[in-house]
């Protein structure tokens, strides 16, 4: 029983994350002024070098959703600390969800705001 609970715990938080990102890149939110989780997801779900290639592909279309179809990241985009497992799964969450939740090209702001944009390979 405690496991489900916990496996519950973990969808609400998932989807928590997932809500908040949304609402940040939506709003135009500085990178800067985001929650670290938050910060930390988003980062991970477009550059994790970790991941599977599903999840490289999802990651390719996150990308190409939120910036375009040139397929870079903002310059700035690196990872603060050492990804949690935690952190792993709220980034899954992300590239699966935030194509359905934000309008195209919804984190453009994000490359201009930096000055220029990173090459993802």
């Amino acid at each position: 029983m405690m496991e489900r609970v916990h496996a519950e715990q973990a969808l609400i938080d998932e989807e928590r994350v997932l809500r908040q990102v949304a609402g940040l890149l939506e709003r135009g939110d500085d990178l800067a002024g985001w929650p670290e989780d938050q910060r930390t997801a988003l980062v991970l779900a477009l550059t994790d070098a970790a991941m599977s290639p599903t999840e490289g592909w999802k990651a390719v279309t996150l990308r190409r959703h939120l910036f375009g179809p040139s397929d870079v990241v903002p310059a700035n985009f690196v990872m603060e600390r050492e990804p949690s497992t935690l952190d792993r799964r709220r980034a899954e969450r992300l590239r699966a969800g935030i194509p359905t939740l934000v309008r195209y090209r919804a984190g453009r702001y994000l490359l201009t705001a930096c000055g220029r944009a990173a090459p993802t390979r």
